[in-house]
């Protein structure tokens, strides 16, 4: 499995995070079915120039309608395919200059299902931008 983030906009701060099962893997893998909601799976945290912290996702308090040991809570991806979401930071307003972005992603409890086991997924990586 590999993982793709690119920033695609400023503002809204918005960010394309798709997982990648490359073309010569041995079959599809089984994916969990959801990516969000920001903050549960993927998580970002933004720094200024100073590294000062000015923006970090919260894990969101609601529950999730997917169970993680049902089969119909993932998704075969097969050789060669993506399987992504964009997120839109609306409550992130960045002023001018330089800032770095943790992305962060956690399979969390979604560990697969009788006969198609996951363990555990995670993914870390740092893009910078410039605002303004």
């Amino acid at each position: 499995m590999q993982y793709l983030v690119s920033i695609t906009r400023i503002l809204p701060l918005t960010i394309h995070f798709s997982l990648y099962n490359p073309h010569d893997s041995d079959g599809p893998v089984y994916i969990p079915r959801l990516l969000g909601p920001l903050g549960y799976f993927v998580s970002l945290e933004i720094t200024d120039e100073d590294n000062k912290v000015v923006y970090q996702s919260e894990k969101p308090k609601s529950k999730l309608k997917l169970h993680p040991s049902r089969s119909t809570s993932y998704q075969a991806l097969e050789p060669g395919y993506t399987y992504g979401i964009v997120f839109e930071v609306e409550d992130f307003r960045p002023t001018p200059g330089r800032y770095e972005i943790s992305i962060a992603y956690s399979n969390q409890e979604f560990r697969g299902f009788p006969g198609n086991e996951l363990g555990q997924m995670t993914y870390l990586t740092k893009l910078s931008f410039n605002a303004g």
